[in-house]
């Protein structure tokens, strides 16, 4: 329940996605989007 209401307020908008994610692990996924 806790994992679907933080991916609800994830997409409230950058600013909560950066508070549920680090910044790091953040960049990291885009680097690793961006190689595929």
């Amino acid at each position: 329940m806790n994992a679907s209401s933080h991916r609800a307020n994830a997409w409230d908008g950058p600013i909560s996605l950066s508070v549920v994610v680090p910044s790091d692990n953040f960049n990291a996924a885009i680097n690793e989007a961006k190689a595929k």
